[in-house]
C-alpha cells in the first residue's frame, strides 16, 4: 500500500487540494485548522487531522506519526505552514524547500537587503519607524514611494505616498497591523506574477499571469497567459531565473510579482508557493497543468518531468469588491448572456442579500469572484469585462445607496 502525503494546509484550498493529489492515485494525510476545513467534502480514504496546535506541539505530534507510520512525503502550498513542512521534509529526509528561501522570501526587507548585492535587482528601500522616516526617504528620492508591513502580505497595509497626509496614513495602516514599516521606490508599469517550479536549482516557467490592481493596490483580476510580445516574455524570464538564483529558491513551486516598465523589469515580492487568487485554475484551464499533482509528485521524491504545453485557451478571474454597507440586491449574468464562444466556469459570491460588506482592507475581503474561459488571451480578457458589467450587486451604505 503507498505511504500517505503529509498535506498541511492552512487555507479553504486545502481539501480540495487533497481531493485532487488524491485523484492522482496518491493517498493523503490531511492536516488543516477547524476554520479551514468544510465538512461537505467527500474525502474518501483521506485522513484528516483536524488541530488548534501551536506549530512546535504539531510538529512534535507529526513526528510520532511519522515514525510509527512513515509518510511518503511533506508538502504545504499555503504560506502559514511552509516554514513547518520544511523542516519536517529536512528532518525526515524528504524532498523540501530549501530553508534560506523559506525564511528569506516572507521578510520584505530581508529580501530586499539580498538583493541590493545585485544591480539588476536592487531597488530603493528603507525599514521606516515612523511618519518622518517615510518623508525623509520620500525626499531622498523626489520621487513616490510605496509604504507596506514588513512582513505582510495580500495587499493589506499598502499605501502609496506622495505627501505628507499619505505618508500618515500609511504609518497608521502599518501601526493597525502592528508590524514595521517598509518603504521603498514607486515602480511604474504594468503588474504580473511569475509562475514557476525549481528542482536542484533548474527553474521551469510553468505561465506569466497577467494582474489587474485597483488603486488600493487590491488585486481585482488574473488573465492566464498574459498578453505579451515573444520579447517581453523572454526579458521577464530571464530577470526571473536571476532573481530565483539569487534568493536561493532552488526547489518546488515559486510565485513571484513583478513590474514591467518599458524594458525594465523589477521584482516586487516573491514566495515559496503557486500563486493565490484562482491562478492556479487558470492555469490548468489555460495550459492543461495540474500544479498541486505536479508538487506531490515532487514531494513524494519522484521528481519533477515538465510536460510541453499543448493547450490554446486561455482563462480570467474577476474580483467582486464592494463598498462597506449592507447588501440589498444581487443579480448576476445568466447562461444566455454568455459570449459564444466562452464558458464561465465557475461563479462564487461569499455574500448574500442583507449581508454587511465590510471594509475592504486586503484581498480577502473581496466578496466574491467568477472565471470565464475562452480561446485566446484577449477574447478571455473582453469577455470577462462584459460579463463584470452585468453583474449588478446594490449596497445601502449609510449615506445611501450605492450601485456596485
Amino acid at each position: 500500500m503507498t505511504a500517505p502525503l503529509l498535506l498541511l494546509g492552512k487555507t479553504l484550498d486545502a481539501p480540495d487540494q487533497a481531493q485532487r493529489i488524491e485523484a492522482s492515485g496518491q493517498p493523503v494525510f490531511l492536516v488543516t485548522r477547524r476554520a479551514r476545513f468544510d465538512a461537505r467534502y467527500d474525502l474518501g480514504v483521506n485522513q484528516v487531522l483536524i488541530t488548534e496546535l501551536e506549530t512546535d506541539a504539531l510538529a512534535e505530534v507529526l513526528d510520532s506519526i511519522h515514525e510509527a507510520s512513515p509518510f511518503s512525503g511533506v508538502l504545504s502550498l499555503t504560506q502559514p505552514f511552509l516554514d513547518l513542512a520544511c523542516q519536517l521534509g529536512r528532518r525526515w529526509s524528504l524532498p523540501h524547500l530549501n530553508p534560506k528561501a523559506v525564511a528569506l522570501l516572507p521578510d520584505k526587507t530581508a529580501m530586499r537587503l539580498r538583493l541590493s548585492e545585485h544591480d539588476e535587482l536592487s531597488v530603493p528601500h528603507r525599514l521606516c519607524r515612523n511618519v518622518e522616516d517615510i518623508l525623509n526617504f520620500h525626499a531622498s528620492l523626489g520621487r513616490p514611494v510605496i509604504v507596506k508591513p514588513a512582513k505582510g502580505n495580500g495587499s493589506i497595509g499598502v499605501t502609496f505616498v506622495d505627501s505628507e497626509n499619505r505618508a500618515k496614513q500609511a504609518m497608521a495602516r502599518i501601526e493597525a497591523v502592528g508590524d514595521m514599516a517598509l518603504a521603498e521606490l514607486w515602480l511604474g508599469g504594468r503588474e504580473f506574477s511569475v509562475e514557476t517550479f525549481s528542482l536542484n536549482k533548474r527553474h521551469h516557467l510553468f505561465a506569466i499571469t497577467e494582474k489587474i490592481v485597483d488603486k488600493n493596490f487590491i488585486e481585482t483580476g488574473h488573465l492566464v497567459p498574459a498578453r505579451l510580445s515573444t520579447e517581453e516574455q523572454a526579458r521577464i524570464w530571464q530577470q526571473v531565473q536571476t532573481f530565483l538564483d539569487h534568493v536561493s529558491l532552488t526547489d518546488g513551486p515559486g510565485h513571484t510579482e513583478i513590474k514591467v516598465d518599458g524594458s525594465n523589469v523589477a521584482v516586487i515580492e516573491s514566495h515559496n508557493r503557486f500563486g493565490g487568487g484562482q491562478i492556479t485554475k487558470l492555469m490548468q484551464l489555460a495550459l492543461g497543468i495540474d500544479t498541486t499533482q505536479v508538487a506531490a509528485k515532487w514531494a513524494c521524491g519522484e521528481g519533477f518531468a515538465p510536460t510541453p504545453n499543448t493547450r490554446t485557451a486561455a482563462a480570467a478571474v474577476r474580483f467582486i469588491t464592494l463598498p462597506q454597507g449592507r447588501i440589498r440586491q444581487i443579480s448576476a449574468p445568466t447562461e444566455g448572456q454568455l459570449g459564444p464562444e466562452s464558458e464561465m466556469v465557475e461563479h462564487t459570491f461569499k455574500l448574500g442579500v442583507g449581508d454587511f460588506v465590510p471594509e475592504l482592507a486586503g484581498n480577502m475581503q473581496r466578496a466574491g469572484y467568477f472565471i470565464v474561459k475562452a480561446r485566446t488571451a484577449d477574447a478571455a480578457f473582453a469577455e470577462a469585462d462584459r460579463l463584470e458589467s452585468l453583474f449588478r450587486i446594490d449596497v445601502e451604505p449609510r449615506d445611501g445607496m450605492v450601485n456596485a
